[in-house]
């Protein structure tokens, strides 16, 4: 059984015979403590409590003791009297009100009508479901009718189903479903269905005619850029910073607009486009557009592109010099497809093998496979003998040296520098590989990386690498080296540097080159090679093959030349032949075959001379005696 719980906080005073307590430190009220109904006890008598004043005053029934003062006592928490004493109170509350105002009948969504063995007189029922309503009257149910909110259903839907409150717009007016059974299909103005809520409003009447455009100004000016004032007619409706055109009355092709600044009777336009010239007076005014970018009806056609020349060139896919000669591999004078492993092997014109150090064998070529630049050859570079040990000073790579008097235009070596973006097609095995930048006297360099992933390997990749050319050291641009490109395959720690930034030396990759000769039989492939001038490239384009083949002969060509029944003057007969191009400096001359030898004449190669413009050969034969036939195939070698 559980044991009564008890308030004995405080003291206590009553008089013998009296009904009121007075406490000392006690919360009879406010902390609930007490209420009515429990069993107040001093000593041996105790009486039942019938109200709480306060916190310090309880009525009692009449105390049976002696009258007590400062005194302990106990306030037994008596719950089925206070329950009690509490219930009878709400049920009182509740059937007062009830008697007062009756409660509602919920009427079920089955029923068309309250059940009428239910309600007293005056009360009421309630059909949630559809917001009906009723009244008990003379012992009937009396429908009152449809007390509902209205829900918007914006336009009406001649397929939708609607119920009363709905309310949906027709023909600019809106109107509310009224009718009891929900339904479709019937298009307001409906009076069956539908309650006007809302009408169309009638047309407002015409306002006042407000401020137009137009004006006109006889005020004389010469066509020009810059500020012209004009006096022109008040309350115009343009404001300042409008784009105003001033054109002749007679001749609309003069003309002249920029932003204007408009106050009383001036009109003032800030010209920065014109058309047509002269000195006019007879002025017309319209407002006009703002020129967007690559407007060419302006003496500065397209000048506002200028910042962003080269990404519209890339966008466009407009031709822009590429300073790699040969970048479609289409041209190998000398060795055409042969493959060759020595150092400095040109597979094509213009691209060499260069590697020392090494322990390792690697042959490159011209191989006729198709690029996505639309060239037919590439190069490819196949390691014959693996190294897997990179040396201090081991160093493998592709290269291409460009000429100075080619590349001038890029203003290497002064505060003028250009940005030049390399673009190239590669294959290979996925890695870390570097391109590297050098100057002519290989002690200025810039390593950039890029990484063929391992999504990438060993098929067709196209990379790009941007970078600002260099501002401090020696850049010729004469016929010597220009610049140097290359493409690391392998690189020693004398050969590498940080990448990213120009350094001082001579280095072609960063310390993350991968190591392409440590693998017996990996390929690399290069191809659709360009460097054009830039933060961006357009895409590859494939150069005309006659062009191309005549700047390749500058550096190399192959020449034939010979004697018919020469004249034989001082023992020894002389000719000359003019060459394909002029060649960049004096080739080095050497006899590739005697294709044609007969009579007296030996056959062994002339003895030659070329001339100062390097464009025709002058050649004499040894010494020789009577008349025959002879040739020479020679090769020409001026190659940076």
């Amino acid at each position: 059984m559980t044991a009564l719980s008890s308030y004995d906080v405080g003291t206590v005073s009553v008089a013998a015979d009296g009904t009121t307590v007075t406490g000392v430190s006690t919360l009879w009220l406010t902390a609930g403590n007490v209420k009515p109904g429990y069993f107040f006890t001093v000593g041996h008598f105790g009486v039942f409590i019938t109200d709480v004043a306060d916190d310090a005053h309880l009525t009692i029934t009449r105390w049976p003791g002696a009258t007590v003062s400062g005194a302990t006592y106990s306030i037994w928490k008596v719950a089925q009297g206070a329950f009690n004493t509490e219930l009878l109170a709400d049920v009182d509350r509740i059937v007062t009100a009830l008697n007062a105002n009756g409660y509602i009948v919920f009427v079920p969504p089955t029923l068309t009508a309250p059940d009428p063995s239910l309600g007293e007189e005056n009360q009421s029922a309630l059909q949630p479901t559809t917001g009906k309503m009723w009244v008990m009257t003379g012992g009937v149910w009396t429908f009152l009718g449809i007390y509902k909110g209205f829900n918007p259903r914006g336009a009406y839907d001649n397929a939708a189903t609607y119920s009363v409150g709905d309310s949906v717009s027709s023909a600019g007016s809106s109107y509310v479903w009224s009718n009891a059974t929900p339904g479709s299909g019937h298009a307001p103005p409906n009076a069956t269905y539908w309650q006007l809520q809302a009408s169309k409003g009638d047309p407002g009447g015409t306002g006042p005619t407000g401020a137009g455009y137009g004006g006109t100004s006889t005020t004389s000016r010469t066509i020009g850029v810059g500020s012209q004032v004009f006096t022109t007619q008040a309350g115009l409706a343009y404001q300042n910073g409008a784009r105003v055109r001033a054109s002749s009355a007679a001749n609309t092709a003069n003309w002249m607009e920029g932003l204007a600044a408009y106050s009383g009777t001036t009109l003032t336009i800030n010209v920065d486009k014109t058309g047509g010239s002269g000195t006019l007076a007879d002025w017309n005014f319209n407002v006009s557009g703002q020129p967007g970018a690559g407007d060419l009806s302006s003496a500065n056609a397209l000048s506002e592109l200028k910042p962003v020349a080269d990404k519209a060139r890339a966008n466009i896919g407009v031709l822009k010099k590429n300073y790699i000669l040969n970048g479609g591999m289409q041209i190998s004078q000398e060795n055409a497809n042969t493959a060759g492993s020595t150092a400095n092997y040109y597979p094509v014109d213009q691209f060499f093998m260069s590697f020392t150090g090494t322990s390792g064998a690697i042959s490159v070529q011209q191989v006729a496979s198709p690029t996505p630049g639309g060239s037919p050859n590439r190069i490819r570079a196949t390691v014959t003998t693996a190294d897997a040990a990179v040396g201090a000073g081991d160093l493998v790579g592709l290269f291409q040296r460009i000429e100075g008097l080619r590349v001038a235009d890029l203003k290497a070596g002064t505060a003028g520098a250009k940005t030049v973006t390399l673009q190239f097609g590669c294959k290979g095995p996925a890695a870390t590989y570097c391109c590297s930048f050098r100057n002519g006297a290989a002690n200025r360099s810039y390593i950039a990386e890029y990484v063929i992933s391992s999504g990438e390997a060993n098929t067709d990749v196209v990379k790009s690498i941007t970078v600002p050319l260099d501002q401090a050291g020696t850049w010729t641009t004469d016929n010597t080296i220009g610049l140097d490109v290359s493409w690391s395959l392998m690189a020693g720690s004398t050969f590498a540097t940080a990448a990213g930034a120009w350094a001082a030396g001579n280095f072609t990759a960063s310390p993350n080159q991968f190591n392409f000769m440590g693998t017996n039989g990996n390929v690399f492939e290069l191809f659709d090679v360009s460097v054009t001038e830039g933060a961006s490239a357009p895409a590859f384009q494939l150069p005309d093959y006659v062009a191309e083949v005549a700047c390749c002969k500058r550096y190399w060509q192959k020449i034939t030349v010979g004697l018919q029944n020469g004249s034989i003057v001082n023992g020894a007969s002389y000719g000359s032949v003019f060459l394909f191009a002029a060649m960049r400096a004096a080739p080095a001359i050497a006899l590739i075959a005697n294709s044609i030898a007969g009579g007296n004449f030996p056959a062994t190669a002339p003895s030659q001379a070329i001339t100062t413009n390097y464009s025709t050969l002058s050649y004499k034969t040894a010494t020789a005696s009577g008349n025959g036939i002879w040739a020479d195939d020679l090769s020409l070698n001026a190659r940076l």
